[in-house]
């Protein structure tokens, strides 16, 4: 894309077409962050992590592209708000704990669904990943299974792992149901890897990551 300054209809089309290709790349960088836990388990080794870091190679050039063109037509007032959203949106918002709100407040029918059949014993949860989900309730795993989530120092009083992200060996990060509000700083087994209760979502529901990890 070559930076000029000019008007008529030609230099008015790759303006156009470079806020196109910026908006595009832009959507693809948000989107690959809000669901990083997702595609890394998803597409293992190919997915989430790279996808994360690859997508702002394009979003960083047709940003700086967009932003030469719009400075070499004077156009002060776009840049400065079009610099503003890109690092609003690039470095200030933190993707991964948006997710975590915002998949629970669009399913919440199903989070309730499924502590409910928690609360009646009507969830399979038998193997070491658990068991399948109702066909209608997958899409709130990762691997559309449900398994359980046993406290580390009294493996009786387990709670219900909806896991997001899962560990090439082992290890998990997500939505949990612990009808008995756990202690603080009390510790799970999530797939052979440490967990713990970082963020209180509601009705039950907490975010469990990794001992020290970003909640």
């Amino acid at each position: 894309m070559r930076l000029t300054r000019g008007t008529g209809t030609g230099t008015d089309t790759n303006y156009h077409a470079m806020v196109r290709h910026t908006a595009i790349t832009w959507t693809v960088m948000v989107l690959s962050h809000f669901y990083a836990m997702r595609l890394d388990t998803t597409v293992p080794l190919l997915g989430g992590l790279s996808a994360w870091w690859l997508s702002w190679i394009p979003a960083g050039l047709t940003a700086l592209a967009l932003l030469g063109d719009m400075l070499l037509r004077r156009k002060w007032a776009a840049s400065g708000l079009a610099l503003t959203m890109m690092v609003s949106l690039g470095a200030l918002v933190h993707w991964p704990g948006f997710y975590v709100w915002t998949f629970f407040v669009q399913n919440r029918p199903g989070f309730a669904t499924v502590a409910e059949l928690a609360d009646t014993q009507r969830l399979d949860l038998d193997g070491y990943y658990g068991g399948k989900l109702p066909f209608g309730l997958w899409h709130l795993s990762v691997n559309t299974r449900a398994a359980k989530l046993p406290a580390l120092e009294d493996e009786t009083r387990a709670g219900v792992l909806l896991p997001q992200w899962i560990g090439f060996l082992d290890g998990a990060v997500g939505y949990a149901y612990l009808p008995v509000p756990p202690a603080k700083g009390e510790l799970f087994d999530g797939f052979g890897d440490t967990v713990q209760a970082c963020r209180s979502l509601g009705s039950g529901w907490y975010w469990v990551t990794r001992t020290g990890g970003v909640c």
